[in-house]
């Protein structure tokens, strides 16, 4: 069964693989014994020609998540007013104490996204000549540099208060067979070791994660049963200034979403799809992957692929914090992504399966 999500744009020119599975086979046991394919994070060009990946950026949410699932724009301001209501030059500028805050956001700082106006202004302040730029502008601004041994702990902590902020505001809640579940952010790191290329492992990693997990049901209870065998989207910072962000970031990406399938697989075998969720200093996107069952059996084996056997790896546009109206728009794409999750419609692992 095929995602409705997968794409089906024409690719003529671009299927070009000049690095095959037995290439990347033959390195890896080359190496010193014992023979890996390394860290996921290490994945570049050459990975995703042997795995025969495509990439297609900076699309609309649309070829990423269910459209028709992206909820209104008055639905999600409603729900989380405060993480809409300050923008621009007031979160660079602005001193969020509430001692010396001005009268007008100081509503915004009693509210649950002071946490995040923090994180956000504490990524602003690892750039040098920092600059607020149009709203309009959607392609990752590399103008300015910082050092690149600085962490990535920053861009994390604000993704994921992002994420949080979301999911806990408007996260659905999921009905299977008279059990109700709901999607929680695991902010701990998410490692996985897969095997490929006849046997040979790959350890990836991921920063964080989407769980499902069954609904608390005892009073006092602040988190649910987790559901195991099953992980919805990954999460992924990358530092500002990144030198990988333009070509290599895709085959870490890709590893990252094939983790996931090979995990969600077995508790829910078939055709499996992927999102991961990602940040780069302060802009942030959706991507998603749509992996065959017979693509994926296939990468496990010694032999190249046919040539007309590729998946796409697909990443949204890209969504800058600093301004209210791209938090908006990511915000629905999340929720949309989620919404999706909640069907039996999806290709996620047992998602798909009524019940669970």
């Amino acid at each position: 069964m095929a995602s409705h999500l997968a794409f089906t744009a024409d690719t003529t020119g671009e299927l070009n693989f000049p690095f095959g599975i037995a290439d990347l086979r033959s390195y890896a046991l080359h190496q010193p014994p014992p023979a890996t394919l390394g860290s996921g994070s290490k994945w570049g060009p050459t990975h995703l020609s042997a795995f025969h990946v495509v990439t297609k950026t900076n699309l609309p949410v649309e070829a990423v998540v269910p459209g028709h699932l992206l909820p209104s724009r008055d639905v999600v301001r409603a729900a989380i007013p405060s993480l809409f209501s300050v923008d621009g030059d007031v979160v660079r500028d602005v001193d969020f104490t509430l001692k010396n805050a001005p009268e007008e956001i100081r509503s915004t700082i009693r509210s649950e996204s002071y946490t995040f106006y923090r994180n956000l202004q504490a990524v602003i302040a690892h750039t040098s000549d920092e600059s607020v730029r149009s709203a309009s502008t959607t392609g990752p601004d590399l103008s300015s540099t910082t050092d690149e041994d600085k962490p990535e702990n920053v861009g994390e902590a604000l993704l994921k208060t992002f994420v949080g902020l979301v999911i806990d505001s408007m996260g659905p809640t999921i009905s299977r067979n008279g059990k109700t579940y709901e999607i929680e952010l695991r902010p701990e790191p998410l490692e996985r070791t897969i095997r490929l290329c006849g046997g040979i492992p790959a350890i990836v990693r991921s920063d964080g994660w989407l769980a499902l997990v069954k609904s608390a049901t005892s009073k006092g209870s602040r988190r649910g049963r987790l559901v195991g065998g099953v992980t919805l989207c990954g999460i992924e910072a990358k530092r500002y200034g990144h030198e990988h962000f333009i070509d290599g970031i895709y085959g870490q990406l890709f590893a990252e979403c094939l983790a996931l399938a090979y995990n969600n697989r077995t508790k829910g075998p078939g055709d499996q799809e992927t999102f991961l969720i990602g940040i780069h200093h302060r802009k942030v996107f959706i991507v998603h992957v749509f992996l065959p069952a017979s693509y994926l059996d296939a990468i496990q084996l010694t032999v190249d692929l046919p040539d007309n056997v590729y998946v796409v790896l697909k990443r949204s546009r890209v969504f800058d914090l600093l301004w209210s109206e791209d938090r908006m728009e990511m915000a629905r794409a999340v929720l949309a992504m989620e919404a999706h999750l909640g069907t039996t419609a999806n290709l996620v692992g047992r998602m798909r399966s009524d019940p669970l």
